[in-house]
């Protein structure tokens, strides 16, 4: 803790494959790349604290750090739960489905469904912490219904 720890850092110690435990509070570590780089190439990291750190006030670091770190069991002094995991790779998949559809032509520019996925998103981030996780995918489900019509705004023309 405290150690003036930087991002460059974080890849010297991603070489101990052996580093079960990594209490790095109060450093200046910044950038989400170089953590899930040491939570990915440390196979037994099971404890990692970065609080303190400017990388965890960035926007789904948890989340991004989480899905790197197999093994960790505790993140910021806050264990890492099998739902919190779950939700975690739920998140990840449906984001990789709505990008492969955008590469694909299905959702057009910033068409309706877009938006109702980019809500959907949203809603998901908003309820991670729900202890209720089949209520979140309730409300997922009915969403993703909703989300069948796919209409693009440049498709809709209007009669002045």
């Amino acid at each position: 803790s405290n150690c003036q720890i930087r991002d460059d850092q974080l890849v010297i110690l991603a070489t101990l494959k052996y580093l079960e435990e990594c209490e790095l509070g109060d450093n200046n570590v910044t950038k989400i790349e170089y953590v899930q780089h040491l939570a990915s190439e440390c196979p037994k990291l099971s404890t990692l604290d970065l609080r303190g750190n400017p990388v965890c006030k960035k926007p789904k670091y948890r989340n991004q750090v989480v899905m790197h770190g197999d093994r960790l069991r505790c993140l910021d002094f806050k264990d890492v739960t099998s739902q919190e995991r779950e939700f975690v790779l739920r998140l990840q998949i449906h984001k990789s489905k709505l990008n492969q559809k955008k590469q694909s032509g299905l959702v057009g520019g910033r068409g309706i469904e877009a938006g109702i996925m980019e809500e959907e998103e949203e809603e998901m981030v908003a309820h991670q912490d729900s202890p209720d996780i089949s209520n979140f995918a309730m409300k997922s489900k009915k969403k993703k219904q909703l989300s069948q019509v796919t209409i693009g705004l440049e498709d809709l023309s209007f009669n002045s």
